[in-house]
């Protein structure tokens, strides 16, 4: 059974407007990869800009959102597959779809970030409209 992933309409725009600061950037990472070398190629490929942003400063729209689409499809691959160890071990597969690049090494791309979750994961997205609370 594929897993059913909730998303707010607005969160994730919201999210990129104002960028990652750089403690939630890191936090993401560390959740991520587990050695420092996964930690080292994901920021090299997803967000580069990471290594000048301050824990205070923010990331760049595009690096906050390849590294938000990377945690997506980390938190897709744990629930489809039952294991942080499984999912993070799927990230370092070479894919021939992928040109025998891993998920982290294409992490540059949003084009081959989407290409691995389609890939990697049966999944259902269900749109959660935020109602205004009354009253």
């Amino acid at each position: 059974m594929a897993p059913v992933v909730e998303e707010v309409i607005g969160a994730r725009l919201a999210l990129l407007a104002r960028g990652l600061t750089g403690a939630e950037a890191r936090d993401l990472v560390r959740t991520v990869a587990s050695s420092d070398a996964d930690r080292s190629l994901l920021v090299a490929t997803a967000a580069p800009s990471l290594r000048r942003v301050p824990r205070r400063g923010r990331l760049s729209a595009t690096d906050t959102e390849r590294l938000v689409r990377l945690g997506t499809l980390f938190t897709l691959l744990r629930a489809a597959y039952g294991s942080e160890s499984l999912a993070r071990e799927i990230l370092h597969m070479p894919v021939p779809a992928l040109g025998d690049r891993s998920a982290l090494a294409c992490a540059d791309t949003l084009t081959a970030i989407e290409r691995a979750q389609d890939l990697f994961v049966p999944y259902t997205i269900t749109i959660v409209v935020d109602a205004p609370a009354s009253p």
